[in-house]
């Protein structure tokens, strides 16, 4: 009996710290890449050897979808919150 108490009272703890800490996740698409600095011809400057090795193995190009954001798009985000 005495550990199903303990067990509610857990829980009951638990419930209000996750109510009094809301923490919000967000979902963010961005439509274009055009201020990158990097280039599709030396994905070797973004992208890790293991990464290009294992796309090679596996017949996948690299594409526009591997670019870094840029940086100013990364920026604004951060002022936005």
């Amino acid at each position: 009996m005495r550990k199903r108490v303990n067990l509610l009272i857990l829980v009951l703890f638990a419930t209000i710290v996750a109510v009094a800490n809301p923490s919000y996740k967000y979902r963010i698409s961005l439509t274009d890449k055009n201020e990158t600095t990097h280039s599709l011809k030396k994905p070797k400057k973004f992208l890790s050897k293991k990464a290009i090795d294992r796309r090679k193995k596996q017949n996948i190009p690299i594409d526009s979808t591997d670019l870094p954001v840029c940086d100013s798009y990364i920026r604004a985000i951060e002022k936005v919150g």
